[in-house]
């Protein structure tokens, strides 16, 4: 503290601050010379009174800022600061320091030299910025008196500013949307913008049509628009139907919880399209392939489409043709709009060969009521398809068989192409028994069976053979040649055949013989047979006869004239059919001989009479070999095949023989009572030796094999030898 004892004249320090320092350069008025003033110095005032305690006064210079700024976001304002001086002196203002953080900025000043009871007005700027709330900011101003030495003056003066939302505004641009006429079938774009005349970011919600349809938006790049810019919004329309249209485009949008809408009316018109037909293929005229009869249907198909942008009408279809080669299977009435298409179809069958001509036209209708037609010629070939005789041309062989026999066989021949074939000819080129049951022409279409029969009917024995000859358009083989085979034989040969013949002792004996035919019969309507066999009385006498002929009864006498025998035979039956067994013998005839040497003599067959003289049953069945045939009788004492044949103490025994018939060879059944080696012979009929062999036998049943491919058809007796002993049993080779 500061006291004064001689009215401010001098200063003593008496305690308190020690920071006051002597610089009076004035005497307040008021004070009447009594008081003096102390400055410190960090700019108070002390007044003291007859060197009184001091006391603060009031400040000699003041900074009074103006009342706070209120403004929204994204605005700014002036805040005013005034500075006056109510000290007896002069004050400059020379340092003016501001805190306002960047929201504030303090005006350019000069210095400030205010004199005695003198104000100035120092300008804040404010920037609010996006953000609200409130905002201050202080200025402190340093002073001091000119003139006065170290006297410094000093004040704070704090501004203030509230910041609120600021409100959302969009504009639109243009204001009117008047979009030219387009057709139904264009679309139209467009471009609209909108505009944030606000302080504050405003986001765009949503954008909405009234009152109309097809409108679509186009995606908004920033939804968010920034203070003073805009964004564009793209617009695209699809016609939908024709007419003036009226809408509004409500673009709705929001900043700081505030919402807006900016509204765009727009204008448009709609007008009628066009239309456009279109053939594919693009043709005035189309040739079918050629095809076949071996090809099946054919197809062609149309397109129609609408390349336009309006309504076309498909009225309908028109094929004119006489033939039957052309049909529309498809198309029918329609409308196409814009990039439909309709099919059309033209079905081609195959006809007869030749060229067939048509026409085909579509009609349609415009968007402008005009009828139009469009037309396509259309041709087709057919050409004769493929004939291919199918038919087996190997030999036709009708086997063997009597005089009296007929034979046929069946030839199979189709067409196998896809047209008609025709059979111009069949004949057989020489007379030999064949004939044809068949004729041409006739005609095969496609796929058919037919068949040719051939009858043979021999007209003598042997070997028949001739060729069968067809002609047809066949494109494969237009003549065909099939050769015919055929084997007659005349009618079964009846003879005499001694079968067993044996030598005998001096003593009585007997001997057995046996009528028999060459090959197997078997006869249909045969009633009655007779025969006679003739002998040498002198050394034969009948014993006992006996039929072979299966439904047959035999009825036998004899009578002899000057060693001269005869024994006739009379068959009868009931007409079946009847047959003679696989040994091929009719009958047998037993004689009792005396032999008292060895002898030879003939034994004849005569008088065959079939069916009470039918010379059919004579020419096809059976004829007599009136050949004699010689017997011949060995007288041999001492012989012990005599004894054993009698006693049943032979050693060797036959079996049987198969197969019987027989084509290549046959297995003899021989039962040997001893292991030997014996001889195998072959008799024909006539008693003439065809083959003979050795094998060797084992003790009990014994198989042999024997070939018989060299021997022609016929009846033959087969001989094992062994000494002493001998067995024989008949067999038949069969050619087929």
């Amino acid at each position: 503290m500061l006291r004064s004892l001689d009215g401010g004249g001098s200063w003593q320090h008496v305690g308190g601050p020690s920071n006051y320092r002597d610089s009076r350069f004035c005497v307040c008025p008021s004070c009447d010379g009594a008081v003096v003033v102390a400055f410190d110095t960090v700019g108070g005032v002390w007044l003291t009174t007859n060197g009184g305690d001091g006391a603060l006064s009031n400040p000699p210079m003041k900074a009074v800022g103006g009342p706070p700024l209120l403004v929204h976001s994204c605005e700014g304002g002036r805040v005013p600061v005034v500075l006056t001086n109510s000290e007896c002196i002069s004050i400059l203002a020379d340092s003016l320091v501001s805190n306002g953080k960047g929201k504030f900025i303090l005006e350019p000043h000069d210095s400030l030299l205010l004199a005695r009871d003198a104000a100035d007005t120092l300008w804040f700027d404010f920037a609010a910025g996006t953000d609200t709330g409130t905002y201050q900011a202080k200025l402190h101003v340093r002073g001091a008196h000119p003139g006065a030495g170290t006297m410094e003056l000093d004040t704070i003066i704090t501004v203030t500013a509230h910041v609120a939302a600021s409100t959302p505004k969009l504009v639109e641009h243009p204001t009117l949307l008047n979009i030219s006429p387009i057709s139904i079938c264009t679309t139209a774009d467009t471009t609209i913008y909108i505009l944030n005349l606000g302080c504050d970011t405003l986001r765009v919600d949503s954008i909405t049509v009234a009152a109309a349809s097809g409108i679509q938006f186009g995606a908004i790049s920033k939804p968010d628009i920034a203070p003073r810019d805009s964004i564009a919004i793209l617009l695209h329309y699809q016609p939908q139907n024709i007419g003036a249209y009226d809408f509004d485009i409500a673009v709705h949008g929001s900043s700081q919880g505030a919402h807006t809408t900016s509204t765009v009316p727009v204008h448009l018109d709609i007008i009628r399209g066009t239309a456009r037909f279109v053939l594919r293929p693009a043709i005035t005229s189309f040739q079918f392939p050629r095809l076949s009869h071996c090809d099946g249907p054919d197809s062609l198909v149309f397109w129609v489409f609408n390349r336009g942008c309006d309504s076309l009408r498909i009225l309908g279809k028109t094929l004119v043709d006489s033939s039957g080669t052309f049909e529309a299977i498809s198309g029918s009435p329609t409308t196409l709009v814009n990039g439909d298409s309709t099919e059309f179809i033209i079905r081609r069958f195959v006809q007869s060969p030749g060229i067939f001509t048509s026409s085909f036209s579509i009609r349609y209708e415009l968007p402008d009521g005009s009828l139009h037609d469009t037309s396509v010629t259309l041709t087709a070939e057919t050409v004769r398809g493929t004939r291919t005789l199918s038919i087996d041309t190997s030999l036709r062989d009708f086997g063997a068989g009597s005089l009296c026999r007929t034979a046929d066989t069946t030839i199979i021949l189709q067409n196998t192409g896809c047209d008609t074939l025709h059979l111009t000819s069949m004949s057989i080129t020489a007379a030999t028994g064949f004939a044809l049951n068949s004729a041409a022409p006739k005609s095969l279409p496609p796929g058919v069976r037919d068949t040719i029969e051939v009858l043979y009917s021999p007209l003598a024995t042997g070997i028949s053979q001739d060729v069968l000859s067809i002609g047809s358009d066949a494109d494969n083989d237009p003549s065909i040649r099939i050769r015919l085979n055929a084997q007659t034989y005349g009618p079964e040969h009846v003879m005499v055949s001694p079968v067993l013949p044996r030598p005998t002792s001096n003593i009585d004996d007997t001997v057995t013989l046996f009528i028999v035919a060459n090959r197997n019969v078997s006869v249909a309507g045969l009633k009655t047979m007779n025969m006679s066999l003739q002998y040498n009385a002198d050394l034969l006498t009948p014993i006992t006869s006996q039929s072979n002929v299966s439904g047959m009864t035999l009825l036998a006498s004899d009578r002899a004239v000057n060693s001269v025998g005869e024994y006739d035979m009379k068959f009868s039956g009931t007409g079946s059919a009847v047959s003679f067994d696989a040994a091929n013998w009719l009958a047998s005839v037993r004689f009792h001989t005396s032999l008292s040497k060895t002898f030879s003599t003939p034994i004849g067959l005569s008088n065959l009479e079939l069916n009470g003289g039918d010379p059919a049953f004579a020419r096809c069945v059976l004829t007599a070999n009136t050949d004699s045939t010689n017997l011949t009788l060995l007288a041999e004492c001492g012989d012990s095949l005599i004894s054993n044949t009698m006693t049943g103490s032979l050693s060797l025994r036959m079996l049987g023989i198969y197969p019987d018939p027989a084509q290549t060879s046959i297995v003899a059944e021989v039962e040997s009572q001893v292991s030997a080696t014996v001889t195998i012979e072959i008799y024909d009929l006539s008693g003439a030796r065809v083959f003979q062999g050795t094998q060797r036998l084992t003790k009990g049943k014994n198989s042999m094999p024997i070939s018989i491919k060299s021997l022609s058809e016929a009846s033959y007796i087969l001989r094992v030898r062994s000494a002493p002993d001998m067995v024989e049993l008949g067999f038949v080779k069969r050619i087929r």
